[in-house]
Formats: C-alpha cells, sequence, structure tokens
C-alpha cells in the first residue's frame, strides 16, 4: 500500500498475482487474484487516500485450462520467479505462497528452460532434451495487465515421438499448433488491436514459411479453401494460391466417400491426427497424404477446419517396398528351415539306418578273424583286418552325424560357465585317456563365459581334442585356453603349437568331412570343426583361426552379445 501511496496521481498499480489470504492464512477454497489500486487526491492536489479493488481471476485460469485441453501437452502460467500459477500437476502451483513447496519453481525441472525464458525475452521457441517449449512473457500479449506472468505451450518429447510422424511434420504441426494455440490466447482476451495484428502478423509469417501444407477450408458443399500456404499451393500444383482457393476441394479427392468419411470424422470427433487421404493435384498426380486438423466454429456458428497437410506419397511406396522385401525374406526365411529340417531328419534317419548293417559288418568280420582265421591266409587276414577298422570308423563317422544332427535342433540354454574349470576337466580326460604324453596346458584363470554349458563342454572337448591331436608329434607339446578384449567384445581363443595348415585351405576348414591332414597321419571324422562352428553360431558369435603349417595353430570364437564375461591376463592350471 505504501507503493501505491507514494505515486503520483492518474497512477494505476496491478499487484502479482497470488492467493487471497484472510486472517494470515490462505483462503480455502483458493482464490487467485490481482489487486488494482490507485491513490486518491482532492481538488487542491493533496492525497488523501487509496482505492484497492480483488479482482478474481479463476475465470481467466478456467479459459486457460480450456485452450490448454485439444492440444497434446499441457498450457503453463508462471510468474516471474519461475513458479507455477497454473501448471502440469495442482500440487505445483502457487508454490511461493506455501512453505512446503519452495523448491517447486520451474527452474528446478527444466533449467534450460528458465535460463532461455530469462534470457531472451519476450518470447522463443526452443526444442530442449525434455520436448519443444514456446514462451511468451504476459507484456507480448493483448490482454495482459500485469507483467509479472509468462505463458508457455509444452510438448513433451514423448508425446512427439508417439503422435507425430518422422519426417517434417513433426516441426511443422507443432509450430502450428502453438502458434494457433497463442493467437487463439490473444483473440479471446483481447482488448488491443495493435498488439493482435502484431500477432496476427507473426503467425501468418510463420505459417507461410511452415515445410508442410497449411490450410483452413469451409467443409460444406463442395468444400473451398479459405486460406492455403505456399506448399499448398506446391503440393496440389496449382498456379497460384487464388487458383487454389477456386478449387473445389472435392476435386482433389480419389474418392468422393472418402472425403465424405473423413468430414463425417472431423464432425463427430472435432480433429484427425496423421489421417491418411488419397487426393489428387489439379494436374492429376496421385498424392498420399497425411492430414492433422482441428474442426472449429467462427462467431456466427459456421464450422470451418484448420489443418496442415504432408506429402507422404514417397515415404508410403518406400514403407511398401520395405513390406515386400520382408514378406520375401520371411518366405525365403520359411523355406530354409523347411530345407535345414528335412536334411537333418535325413541325415538323422540314415545315421540311424546305418547302425544295424555295420553292427553286422564288425560283428562277422570279427567272427571270421577269431573263428576262422586259420583257414584264411595273411592276405585274407589282412582284408578283414580292414575291414574291421573302417567299420569302426564308420561308426564313430554316425555317432558324430548324430551329433551333429542334435546340436542343429536345440536352442542354447544361456548360464554363467566357468570355462576355466571346463577346460580343465577336459585337459584332464584327454591326459587320462593318454597317459604316455607330456602337454603344458595352460588357462587364464577366471575364464568366465555365458552360454549352453552342455554345447560349451562339446565346443572344448573338440578345439582342445583337436590341440590334443595336432600336438601329438611334438616333443614340447603346449595348449593354451585365454581371452582377450576387443572394445565390448570378448575372444575367447585356443592355441597349440602342433602340426598348423597352410592358410590357403582356411575356407575349407569348419565343412563337414574336410579334412586338412591325411587320416593316416591324424585320425578322425571330419565332422568336429563343422560341430564347433554349428554351436557357436547357435549362440549368435562367430570362429576363425589362423595357423602357420609347422608351427601351431589358434582358433578364435565369440559368443554374441550377451556374454557376459571377465578374465584375467595370470596364467596357471599345468598338466
Amino acid at each position: 500500500m505504501k507503493t501505491i501511496l507514494s505515486e503520483k496521481k492518474d497512477t494505476v498499480y496491478f499487484s502479482p498475482l497470488d492467493l487471497n489470504i484472510e486472517n494470515g492464512r490462505i483462503e480455502h477454497p483458493v482464490k487467485p487474484t490481482i489487486r488494482v489500486g490507485t491513490p486518491v487526491f482532492d481538488s487542491a492536489g493533496r492525497r488523501r487516500g487509496l482505492i484497492v479493488l480483488n479482482y478474481l481471476v479463476e475465470r481467466l485460469l478456467d479459459e486457460l485450462r480450456a485452450l490448454g485441453k485439444p492440444r497434446p501437452g499441457e498450457l503453463w502460467l508462471l510468474n516471474d520467479k519461475g513458479y507455477w500459477l497454473l501448471g502440469p500437476r495442482p500440487d505445483l502451483d502457487w508454490g511461493f505462497m506455501y512453505p512446503d513447496r519452495q523448491a517447486t519453481r520451474v527452474g528446478d525441472t527444466y533449467s534450460q528452460l528458465w535460463q532461455l525464458i530469462e534470457s531472451q525475452r519476450p518470447q522463443s521457441q526452443r526444442m530442449l532434451p525434455q520436448g519443444l517449449f514456446t514462451y511468451t512473457w504476459a507484456t507480448q500479449l493483448p490482454w495482459a495487465f500485469t507483467e509479472h506472468c509468462i505463458l508457455v505451450a509444452p510438448v513433451p518429447t514423448e508425446t512427439l515421438a508417439t503422435n507425430m510422424s518422422v519426417d517434417t511434420r513433426n516441426l511443422g504441426i507443432t509450430i502450428m499448433v502453438l502458434a494457433l494455440l497463442l493467437t487463439g490466447i490473444s483473440a479471446a482476451f483481447s482488448y488491443s488491436g495493435l498488439a493482435l495484428g502484431q500477432m496476427r502478423k507473426r503467425y501468418r509469417e510463420l505459417v507461410t514459411n511452415l515445410p508442410v501444407g497449411a490450410y483452413r477450408v469451409d467443409p460444406g458443399g463442395e468444400g473451398r479453401f479459405l486460406e492455403v500456404n505456399p506448399a499448398m499451393v506446391n503440393l496440389f500444383e496449382s498456379e497460384s494460391s487464388e487458383a487454389l482457393l477456386k478449387q473445389p476441394i472435392s476435386a482433389l479427392y480419389c474418392s468422393a466417400d472418402e472425403r465424405t468419411a473423413f468430414n463425417d470424422k472431423m464432425l463427430k470427433q472435432g480433429f484427425v491426427s496423421g489421417e491418411a487421404a488419397h487426393l489428387q493435384s489439379v494436374k492429376g498426380r496421385r498424392v498420399e497424404a497425411a492430414i492433422t486438423a482441428a474442426a472449429r466454429r467462427d462467431g456466427r456458428g459456421n464450422s470451418f477446419f484448420d489443418g496442415i497437410v504432408e506429402d507422404v506419397s514417397e515415404s508410403r511406396e518406400r514403407e511398401r517396398r520395405i513390406q515386400r522385401l520382408n514378406d520375401r525374406l520371411r518366405m525365403r526365411t520359411a523355406q530354409l528351415e523347411r530345407v535345414n529340417r528335412e536334411l537333418e531328419a535325413f541325415s538323422y534317419s540314415v545315421s540311424h539306418d546305418l547302425r544295424a548293417p555295420l553292427r553286422a559288418i564288425d560283428g562277422f568280420s570279427r567272427a571270421l578273424l577269431d573263428d576262422h582265421t586259420q583257414q584264411l591266409d595273411d592276405t585274407g587276414r589282412d582284408y578283414l583286418k580292414r575291414v574291421n577298422i573302417s567299420a569302426g570308423n564308420m561308426g564313430v563317422l554316425i555317432n558324430d552325424l548324430l551329433k551333429l544332427a542334435r546340436i542343429s535342433r536345440s536352442d542354447p540354454e544361456r548360464k554363467a560357465v566357468d570355462l576355466s574349470a571346463l577346460a580343465g576337466e577336459v585337459m584332464a580326460s584327454l591326459k587320462q585317456a593318454d597317459q604316455e604324453r607330456s602337454v603344458t596346458f595352460s588357462a587364464q584363470p577366471g575364464l568366465h563365459a555365458y552360454g549352453d554349458p552342455r554345447l560349451l563342454r562339446i565346443v572344448m572337448e573338440n578345439l582342445l581334442g583337436n590341440a590334443w591331436k595336432f600336438t601329438g608329434k611334438r616333443t614340447h607339446a603346449r595348449i593354451d585356453i585365454g581371452s582377450v578384449k576387443e572394445g565390448a567384445e570378448t575372444i575367447y581363443f585356443v592355441r597349440d603349437n602342433g602340426a598348423g595348415f597352410d592358410m590357403d585351405y582356411k575356407d575349407k576348414l569348419f565343412g563337414a568331412f574336410q579334412r586338412l591332414h591325411d587320416a593316416s597321419e591324424f585320425p578322425g571324422s571330419g565332422i568336429g570343426l563343422a560341430t564347433v562352428e554349428r554351436i557357436i553360431h547357435r549362440h549368435g558369435g562367430r570362429i576363425w583361426a589362423e595357423s602357420v603349417a609347422g608351427k601351431g595353430s589358434t582358433f578364435y570364437f565369440t559368443l554374441g552379445e550377451s556374454d557376459n564375461n571377465s578374465s584375467s591376463a595370470d596364467s596357471g592350471l599345468h598338466v
């Protein structure tokens, strides 16, 4: 009051917007109030008192709430200290009036926004991490009788991502909706023609420069455009905006039924968002469009639609091409899966069917050697031994084929696996089976992987078994297992100093029945590495090898993106 009393004659004072207080307490229900005061002077110019009026502004706030409802997001009203007067939640409002809400300023949650509001007056629009924000200080709005408020129209990031397409429509829709909103507020509370004219000018400049078509239309009859921006003229290939305004909208639809359905939907629910429409330009070019619009009424009750339209023909065609490719890919995948199942079934069936005749060959050849050896000469006995050995080798091969078929049909069940311990167990078994050999084995301690324990044991048995076999002619044989890191990926390795192989033949290494050494020198079925590769691929990983003939080999493998492991660089566990 002292401030008002000290003012000169004909001065009007407006207080900040706050809540009415009676007897030192906030009145409930709350009454948002602005106090208007002016000093009173007598005819001699002497100050005699003052007049103060309390203006209740709840009706004004209700109008702001109503204006915020059709738009995605809220409409905020802040005071010049950064407190919400009208915010996203009621418990945030009027924080400066309540001791327990002192930390509810906009800057506490939206620090970048508040810095922008304080530094860039009178208004601005900016995309921030929390969304798109458009704001204006109340002095820029024609209804502002107080300079202490800021109007903010936010569109959260998740709303942009959910409700708007990924192309230029994002920016276009948002800017247009916010521009219409602020302009609507100005019109609703306007008493200053000059300020309203400035807002309309800024709005028109905004719409003119939009990269998508913006329009106002009279939906009655054949339909007529009332206003269009340059992007609409280009979209419909019209000679000018004047020519497009004369064009019946019904002629721009490919289907009259689609236009009728669109108008019915607009009148029923009041808006559409990203509505698909099949249109055509004045030159007959087909246009697949996405329309976002709102139904409105003028002061005389006449309906009109405001909206934007975007040509999405190219993006829709890309989507159709991608869909066709996906359909072909799914069909091809189904065919491959069917072929794989047939091959696996064939392999499994043949392997089982071969067991009976092989058992007969093995059994009768042994019987001949045991019971009738005296009736055979040396050549006959040699032939029988060869038959018996071949039958045994075929039995091993059948077992390996069955194992490969089972692996092909099973999906890995991932668990934490201690590869150091697993490798130690496999090496102990190899040592037990061939106690005459001396092999130095080093396993990196703490070598952990994430995979199917049963399948990873098969990997270790094959890789370490190969290393044991191919170091068989080394006086000082050595086998190592460990891992290295490349970025976020863990690469495991099994290294030996054995026979090695020629890298020119590396492409044959993991094929079934492919052998890089003579069977008489290093026996085996040629299935082991094919089995390992299948297991690694089942885990989503990859496997490869490096070698120098006569100097050993190193096999590397990964277990896909899901491997969760750690390893240390120390060595230990010697056999």
